[in-house]
């Protein structure tokens, strides 16, 4: 499913975990890291609630002010809605420096604060428990320390305004303190006493609101540490599943990681996105990831009334877990754009595919947009009796552009939206990605500018993003800026392009710049050959049907090998030949006999063939060398479709080209399935032969004795067998244990190959003094073929009581 990998030695295994354990320790630990902040002010403060930035500290001296603000003072104004932040919404104004200035408010406080928290400091400190006296003292200190630090940064609410007496004179200008009681709500016009139960009520309110935010950060970096964490935990669990028993292997392969969870696509699956049913492993991580953001959106709350904050506990509850659904939700977005990205760590490290890569940031771009939802229909909720206010407010218009902008990404992403329309849905989806992130940056800017840290993730989403961008740059620039592409016809269906004087395996991002005027447009592609080698002549290659090398199977011109449905045979089994007539290719049929006669193989079409064959050196002969034109280069087999490759080189032979490389199950996997890899069995359908056929000619080449592989190819084109250069393996192939089997416009019964390869194989390989039972399953090709093969291996290896099935799969369904 993406996080198996094949076995490796031990030394093998060792060396790639160093990397997955030290990621793995990192996630753990990254919960319990205090980011960097600088101290000397509130609003320097950098990190995540909790984690470097303290909120309402001291809550003593924050609930004095939070009493005090209430009250009108005699510079206050009438109100005036604030565009940005709402106002205060109490009925009056107050600007920082009517703060700063007015003696009731600044006297009032520097008294309040010098009774509740410094009092009760020093009455604290004077505890006679021994043993506590130094912390305690010390206590007293730190917290005669944060409330000089909150008068000259926050008495006033904002930085760049200082009360006008510094706290000490404000001390001695109270004289024996206040001779009146404030009111709630009620003007301010002298020095006044807050009571001391409404002070309480503000404390404890304040003080369960500040645990309540971090414990927001908190299940925050729990949730992307899980989720970047995961693939690492698994992928471990998977070594030690296979280290510490075969039998257990099997048992995880054939009912957890290789079957899907249902046996077609459903209808719901496709409109959520799925070309073709998760695995049950995939839909245990996609159950899991929705538990985890379940139990972290649960978790962690303090009810507690009254309050100066909430009018009842019902709305309490409803702004604690809308805050929190908030920030789940932009946790998500790091994770998001981390999976969707090609280089992620995950298929380094823990050898994920990018199936698998996709589809995690499918269900994670699922549940956030769910999080986005309700925390935006909470708070319409909650503000339904301003909601006229609500919308001349910066913060809340730009969180509701933000909402539906997430919410149409849903159904611009489906799978028909997809497939028929790529170009549009790539382009799209960068630019409403762009606009969430924007939007969701915005939205806490005009809210608190940068006071709580909530814009971190957005930063952390965005530097990701663009790293992975920029690294993208730097492997097209590796491989050049001015290479081209030309182009060999295979048919009306097919066309080979050649890139010279770039080297890569696995597969490759192609972009055509000056293809349209979407220059960043670029499309996936397995290379075929990291060879080009042009013949100088079109000879016929003779294949002998007698030693059972090929087989080739009619035409049916109805069949659809490149479908999304089961390579079926739906025709009794005939075997034919080709012979040429001028330039294009015609079928006849004979009686077995005759089959043992030589079959012409030539080029679909007169121009020179790229025959694009990966053999050593010592395996090249002299007549082979005389006839071949080899350069350095990369191959890619190309299947016309709707989109921009359908119009590819329909003007012209050439095009410049940029080239972004990556590896691939089969690539990463390489020396293993060539060296160590005794069965081997290839199932390749159409244009999927291109990501088998590197593998096929490296153990034909080299010099695996003792190994067997099986290649089932099924095309509607014949022109493949030939442009593929499969005839340039059948002269020694059999003293490699290589056998290709060949269909022309007919359909392989996938469950009956898998089911005879393993038998015949069941008995094992010599290797050495040591029987191998082990069989190795590489398929490639449509989703129909590929789900179809997964059966089988399942139900192959529910049969085995020794050994192993495994499969490889080489697909790239979005």
């Amino acid at each position: 499913m993406g996080w198996y990998r094949l076995p490796h030695s031990v030394a093998t295994v060792h060396l790639r975990c160093i990397p997955l354990l030290s990621l793995l320790l990192y996630f753990t630990s990254l919960p319990h890291l205090s980011l960097a902040h600088t101290a000397s002010s509130k609003w320097q403060q950098r990190g995540l609630i909790g984690y470097g930035i303290e909120m309402y500290q001291p809550p003593c001296a924050h609930a004095c002010q939070r009493i005090l603000k209430q009250s009108p003072l005699s510079c206050s104004t009438p109100p005036v809605a604030d565009r940005w932040h709402g106002g205060s919404g109490l009925g009056f104004d107050t600007s920082p420096d009517c703060f700063a200035g007015d003696d009731a408010y600044i006297l009032s406080l520097a008294w309040c604060l010098n009774q509740r928290c410094l009092a009760a400091n020093a009455e604290t400190s004077n505890h006679s428990y021994r043993h506590e006296d130094n912390v305690q003292e010390m206590r007293g200190k730190e917290e005669d320390w944060k409330v000089e630090q909150f008068w000259a940064y926050a008495a006033v609410g904002e930085e760049d305004f200082k009360p006008k007496y510094p706290f000490s004179k404000a001390l001695r200008l109270c004289g024996d303190g206040p001779q009146l009681a404030i009111k709630t709500g009620g003007p301010l016009g002298e020095l006044s006493e807050v009571d001391v139960n409404e002070w309480s009520v503000a404390e404890i309110s304040l003080r369960d609101f500040a645990w309540a935010e971090k414990s927001h950060s908190t299940y925050s970096l729990l949730l992307f540490a899980s989720m970047t964490g995961l693939p690492i935990v698994l992928t471990f669990l998977c070594f030690l599943a296979s280290a510490i028993s075969t039998s257990l292997e099997r048992l995880l392969l054939a009912h957890l990681i290789y079957p899907t969870i249902i046996s077609k696509n459903h209808v719901v699956l496709r409109l959520l996105g799925e070309t073709s049913p998760p695995t049950r492993g995939q839909a245990l991580l996609v159950l899991l990831v929705f538990l985890l953001n379940l139990l972290f959106s649960l978790l962690g709350y303090r009810i507690h009334m009254p309050s100066v904050i909430y009018d009842s506990s019902s709305e309490q509850i409803a702004d604690l877990v809308a805050n929190r659904l908030g920030v789940l939700a932009l946790a998500n977005l790091p994770a998001i754009v981390l999976y969707a990205s090609r280089n992620n760590p995950f298929t380094r490290f823990a050898d994920w595919s990018h199936t698998t890569s996709i589809l995690m940031h499918r269900w994670i771009a699922y549940i956030c947009v769910a999080q986005v939802v309700l925390h935006s229909v909470i708070y319409f909720v909650l503000h339904l009796h301003v909601l006229v206010h609500k919308f001349t407010q910066s913060y809340w218009v730009v969180g509701v552009v933000g909402t539906v902008t997430i919410c149409i990404m849903v159904p611009a992403s489906f799978p028909f939206v997809r497939k028929r329309w790529y170009e549009f849905f790539v382009d799209t989806h960068i630019v409403l990605t762009f606009v969430v992130l924007c939007t969701s940056f915005y939205h806490i800017y005009f809210k608190f500018e940068h006071h709580w840290g909530y814009e971190n993730w957005v930063y952390f989403a965005g530097i990701i993003w663009g790293i992975e961008r920029l690294y993208r740059g730097s492997k097209i620039a590796a491989n050049g800026l001015r290479r081209t592409a030309q182009v060999l016809e295979v048919d009306e269906e097919y066309f080979v392009a050649n890139i010279e004087d770039v080297e890569g395996t696995g597969m490759a991002y192609l972009y055509f710049p000056t293809y349209g005027w979407r220059a960043w447009e670029n499309h996936p592609f397995s290379i075929m050959a990291s060879v080009i080698e042009s013949r100088n002549d079109v000879g016929q290659k003779e294949i002998y049907h007698g030693d059972a090398v090929f087989e080739l199977v009619g035409s049916d011109s109805d069949s659809d090998i490149e479908s999304d449905s089961e390579f079926k045979l739906d025709q009794p089994h005939e075997r034919r030949y080709l012979k040429c007539d001028e330039q294009r290719l015609t079928y006849g049929k004979d009686d077995y006999d005759a089959i043992r006669e030589p079959i012409p193989m030539t080029p679909i079409t007169p121009i020179p063939s790229s025959a694009t064959v990966m053999l050593a050196d010592s395996e090249r002969d002299d007549n082979f060398r005389n006839s071949q034109s080899v350069t350095n280069g990369l191959s890619f087999l190309i299947r016309r479709e709707q989109g921009a490759t359908g119009h590819l080189f329909t003007t012209s032979r050439k095009l410049r080209v940029l080239v972004e490389k990556y590896s691939t199950h089969i690539s990463r996997n390489f020396s293993i399935l060539t060296t160590a890899t005794p069965n081997l069995v290839c199932i390749a359908g159409g244009v999927g032969i291109s990501a088998i056929l590197p593998l096929i000619r490296a153990r034909a080449g080299g010099g695996s004795l003792g190994f067997r592989t099986a290649l089932y190819f099924g095309t509607r084109t014949p022109g493949l067998v030939h442009t593929c250069g499969l005839e340039e393996l059948a002269g020694d192939m059999r003293d490699h244990g290589i056998i290709i089997h060949i269909k022309i416009g007919s359909r392989w019964e996938l469950d009956e190959v898998v089911r005879q390869e393993v038998s015949h194989q069941s008995a094992g390989t010599t290797l050495g003094s040591r029987a191998v039972k082990d069989v190795t399953v590489v398929v490639c090709g449509p989703a129909g073929m590929v789900n179809t093969v997964k059966k089988a291996v399942v139900e192959a290896n529910k049969r085995r009581k020794d050994g192993i099935v495994r499969l490889v799969e080489e697909s790239f369904h979005w």
